[in-house]
């Protein structure tokens, strides 16, 4: 009897008992994480894995991707030698200072074999030699306005191989040099008036003249393919021409032997590419 009491006494503990009832999801909410997941994409689905890193834009041919970055590095020694070209066709160029004067152009190649590159000259030699000063400068660069917006945009090239001609303000001929490899001449003159005149390679126009800053704008007559008299005072490195191509030339038969020669595999097959596109 007392323990019936107590049993009648003591409360009662609910039992937990497994819900029956389905729950529902409503179809208008998201049930997805706020942290999407490695399998899941952003943008179409044909986006997936084809995205280059470095460089942000689509590759084509994915499987390029599965590979290992390259990494190049070539040396300006010694000091005084003209800077390399060559690596136009690299995302990212970096150049780090060394010693004694000396620099390391450092690049990587990722996604993307480097394909030949058709360079457009003028119709003189290159000029290979270094620049020596020996009194003021009057000069700068000769650039491929590949966009045809009449301004010299930061990934456009220079031309290599164009003639330039220096007068006095009385029309003499003072001298002549060629454009290097990057598209820069440069002379070596006495304070006074001077103007600078280009020989318009073939299949090319000048850009229309002091359209933007003076730093990034042509400063040819395209009729004359002349300067205005510049007064030389003290160095002065900002007289540019910019050149239209009308038509980009097809590789040559020699550029492209010389190609595969670069190409043509053993240690140090990058150098020597780059080297020959020089």
């Amino acid at each position: 009897m007392i323990s019936f009491l107590l049993g009648n006494c003591t409360p009662g503990i609910p039992t937990a008992t497994p819900s029956t009832a389905t729950s529902t999801i409503n179809p208008t909410e998201s049930t997805k994480s706020p942290i999407a997941s490695s399998s899941e994409t952003i943008g179409p689905a044909s986006q997936l894995q084809t995205i280059n890193p470095l460089t942000g834009l689509l590759v084509a041919d994915p499987t390029l991707l599965q590979l290992p970055a390259l990494l190049v590095s070539i040396s300006h020694f010694p000091v005084n030698a003209r800077p390399q070209a060559g690596l136009s066709f690299a995302p990212y160029v970096f150049e780090i200072y060394i010693t004694e004067g000396a620099t390391r152009f450092l690049t990587t190649f990722y996604g993307e074999f480097p394909a030949p590159e058709v360079p457009i000259v003028g119709n003189c030699n290159i000029r290979r030699e270094p620049f020596i000063q020996t009194n003021l400068i009057l000069g700068n660069q000769v650039w491929l306005d590949s966009n045809k917006n009449n301004i010299r945009d930061v990934w456009e090239h220079g031309v290599g191989g164009v003639c330039v001609n220096l007068y006095d303000k009385t029309g003499a001929l003072l001298q002549q040099t060629t454009t290097d490899s990057n598209g820069y001449y440069g002379f070596n003159v006495e304070p006074g008036k001077y103007f600078v005149a280009f020989l318009k390679p073939p299949e090319m126009e000048f850009d229309q003249k002091n359209i933007g800053e003076e730093e990034n704008d042509s400063d040819v007559d395209p009729a004359a393919g002349r300067t205005d008299a510049v007064d030389i005072t003290s160095s002065f490195l900002q007289v540019d021409a910019g050149l239209i191509p009308l038509t980009i030339p097809p590789p040559t038969s020699e550029l492209m032997s010389d190609l595969r020669l670069c190409l043509g595999g053993g240690a140090g097959t990058f150098t020597k590419m780059f080297l020959c596109q020089s």
